[in-house]
């Protein structure tokens, strides 16, 4: 009993590894591949086929190529040479906004919906115009050369919530014309001949007018066909197309990339970019020079006036009281509160200009006016230099906006509110910085008393002249810096220049992005061959299963008659 247990034992492990060595499948793959080359024709069909697909795909499919333009942005600095003295002390007042430029900011300005949005309007980039060729052509795309041009003559390109699709086929040398028109999905609102162009088709989201235009040539027919959208949607297509990018760290070089399948208009749309973002940037620049100049002017006409009062009231006072010139004994004096005396006309002045700054805030006129720069003396002010330029470029968001959307819009709700909210934190940020300049020239006054009181014995009337000849001053300081400052802003708006200097105008790589030539033949090479392998195998399976069992069991009765 035993002995049989062993001897079947030993039989089931002979079998064990004929099984192992055929495989745990029991598939054949001699007779597999045998199958293979004898149904060869299979696959050389199945390259044919779709090889010869690929090939039809990539010849009838417009390549998309990739248009490049490089542009370095200049660091807008003052260059003006700064003044000695008291003045030279206050030079940094008023900025006219040469602080540099944030590349981050610009790059995002340059790339923005709205400033694509520019671009496709500018360009017609909501007009795609194509000629229908034979289905084993490339479609011919129409750039600037269009023999038809559609234009919506009632309504409003914004507005357009549809795309609408022109189909005009030209026939006898032009003299007959068959028109469809189609709108949203599938929807068709015109369908039949027309008598010639120019003509207006009436649809739903308003009135088209087709006319010919100089690349239009009766004695050709042709097929056309065109697809006008809204100003919004072209915008969102060909975002999706451009990338603005530092061409190199740590430089301010910016590359702009467009992908189009027409290098024409890929350059078109990278340079117009360029150019309408330089216009844009000259005239937020220009805006802001032009409100500090408008201010300067204002602040000079005033202090022109208070000087005329103040030269007319020394004037009077000396005639009144008979005086020439402050006596030996209060020359000598003065001379002492010398020191002082400059303290404390440095501190009015900074006071004054303070408190134009906030006489400008404050004024109804001026509630969404850029405010000029202000960088004064005194420990708080680079907060309020700040402050003021964040909330000019709010206030220069809402002129834009206001240009260019509804009054409603809540964004420019949004943006009025937080202007306010701003405007108070100016207003007493500056209110603190006048108590402190206040302040500061109540604790001079009270140092330079223990001088006035050695004056006590000058005449009442010496002390009241020299108080007014000392505001005459303040005031002729102020003046003569403001009148520098204003000079400075009229060179500053004359030399204005553009942000970015094309360094590599567009220029169009031929080679193709999409569709990937190498990429589409290999991987339908690969179906070619593996799509008749799955076949053939999924017909023939059966038979290389039942071959190889038969085998596989003939061998296991030689070994059982062996081991008997």
């Amino acid at each position: 009993m035993k002995q049989d247990n062993v001897k079947r034992d030993n039989e089931q492990a002979v079998i064990e590894n004929k099984t192992a060595e055929k495989g745990e499948t029991g598939l054949n793959l001699k007779e597999l591949v045998r199958c293979y080359l004898k149904h060869w024709w299979w696959f050389a069909i199945s390259v044919v086929v779709i090889v010869g697909a690929a090939f039809f795909y990539l010849k009838v499919t417009p390549t998309t190529s990739t248009t490049y333009s490089v542009v370095m942005f200049n660091q807008d600095e003052d260059d003006t040479p700064a003044s000695s003295g008291l003045l030279g002390s206050l030079m940094s007042s008023f900025s006219m906004g040469g602080t540099g430029v944030n590349l981050d900011d610009e790059i995002f300005r340059i790339q923005s919906h709205e400033a694509i949005k520019r671009v496709v309007k500018e360009l017609d980039l909501n007009k795609d115009y194509s000629a229908k060729t034979a289905f084993y052509k490339r479609p011919v795309i129409y750039f600037q050369n269009s023999p038809i041009d559609i234009e919506l003559t009632s309504g409003n390109l914004d507005t357009i919530s549809q795309g609408t699709e022109f189909e005009l086929d030209l026939k006898d040398h032009g003299k007959k014309f068959h028109l469809k028109v189609k709108q949203g999905t599938f929807k068709t609102v015109f369908n039949d001949d027309i008598p010639g162009l120019p003509y207006t088709v009436k649809t739903p989201l308003g009135n088209f007018t087709l006319s010919t235009t100089s690349f239009y040539k009766p004695e050709t027919n042709m097929a056309f066909k065109a697809y006008l959208c809204g100003l919004d949607d072209a915008a969102a297509v060909e975002f999706k197309n451009i990338d603005v990018y530092l061409k190199i760290k740590k430089s301010n070089a910016v590359e702009v990339k467009v992908d189009d399948t027409n290098s024409q208009r890929a350059r078109a749309v990278a340079n117009v970019l360029i150019e309408l973002y330089n216009q844009n940037s000259m005239s937020v620049r220009s805006a802001q020079s032009r409100a500090t100049l408008d201010f300067l002017n204002d602040r000079l006409l005033r202090l022109y006036s208070e000087l005329e009062k103040s030269g007319s009231g020394i004037a009077h006072y000396k005639e009144t009281n008979q005086l020439t010139d402050p006596s030996a004994e209060a020359s000598y004096i003065m001379k002492m509160k010398e020191t002082a005396g400059k303290a404390l006309v440095e501190q009015e002045t900074q006071l004054e200009v303070l408190k134009m700054v906030r006489d400008f805030l404050k004024s109804g006129e001026n509630k969404y006016s850029l405010v000029p720069i202000t960088s004064v003396m005194g420990a708080d002010t680079e907060g309020i230099n700040k402050s003021i330029t964040s909330y000019n470029e709010l206030v220069l968001e809402l002129l834009h906006l206001q240009s260019s959307a509804k009054g409603n819009n809540s964004t420019i709700k949004l943006l009025e509110n937080q202007i306010e909210a701003m405007r108070g934190n100016l207003l007493s940020s500056l209110d603190r910085s006048i108590s402190a300049a206040q302040i500061a020239i109540s604790r001079t006054n009270k140092e330079s008393s223990t001088v006035d009181n050695r004056i006590s014995n000058i005449p009442r009337m010496e002390q009241e002249l020299t108080n007014l000849m000392r505001d005459n001053e303040v005031k002729n300081r102020i003046y003569a810096y403001l009148l520098q400052k204003r000079e400075e802003a009229e060179m500053k708006v004359a030399r204005i220049m553009p942000t970015g200097v094309v360094i590599d105008q567009a220029w169009t790589d031929n080679e193709s992005i999409r569709p990937k030539k190498g990429m589409i033949l290999m991987s339908c090479g690969l179906l070619a061959l593996i799509l008749p392998a799955i076949i053939l195998f999924g017909c023939y399976r059966r038979q290389f299963e039942t071959t190889s069992g038969s085998a596989l069991r003939k061998e296991e009765d030689e070994i059982k008659s062996e081991t008997d």
